[in-house]
């Protein structure tokens, strides 16, 4: 999926249902990750594959009932300048966010 993201000058990916919230920047592309629904997971199993410097926000701690989160979320927000998305907690703190300019046409 990354070399056609990078190809077609894709800002942002978002994908879900990984049981943690997360944002990586890569190459010209942010990847979040939004699926602290219930339970966060304990920890990043595949952190060692991540690319140096490019994982910018993380969210997950221990499985309920340990956790004292229930979950998180995000949102985002599209305007001809940005693209803006807002990670938050079960409380609705915010965690981290990122705003993307669109990239140049190719």
């Amino acid at each position: 999926l990354r070399p056609l993201l990078e190809a077609h000058g894709v800002t942002a990916y978002l994908s879900g249902h990984d049981h943690m919230s997360q944002l990586l920047h890569d190459n010209g592309v942010d990847y979040h990750g939004v699926g602290g629904g219930l339970q966060l997971n304990y920890g990043v199993p595949h952190r060692a594959g991540v690319p140096q410097g490019a994982l910018r926000g993380e969210f997950s701690s221990a499985v309920w009932p340990i956790n004292p989160f229930m979950g998180s979320f995000a949102s985002a927000s599209f305007t001809h300048d940005a693209l803006t998305v807002v990670h938050f907690d079960s409380d609705g703190r915010a965690l981290f966010q990122s705003v993307a300019a669109p990239r140049a046409q190719r």
